[in-house]
């Protein structure tokens, strides 16, 4: 689990900061919503690494992730 949570802490330390500016660009500088949501981001993948690991390429799996849950965002509103 220790080995986990350092992958997870890395990948989070590598990419958190570009995945926020995007998300906030995204979301016309709205942070309260953007941190909300780059918080599940994260989330999601901390239960996808419990489950199946780290994903191959974590960038491309965070945006895609940043783009799905954006989505779902804009339409339940």
């Amino acid at each position: 689990m220790n080995d986990l949570k350092a992958e997870y802490t890395q990948i989070w330390k590598e990419n958190a900061m570009s995945v926020r500016k995007c998300c906030l660009a995204q979301m016309r500088e709205d942070s309260e919503e953007a941190e909300d949501i780059v918080t599940e981001v994260f989330a999601l993948l901390w239960k996808k690494m419990i489950t199946d690991g780290a994903p191959t390429d974590a960038k491309v799996w965070l945006y895609a992730t940043l783009k799905r849950v954006m989505k779902e965002q804009h339409t339940a509103k």
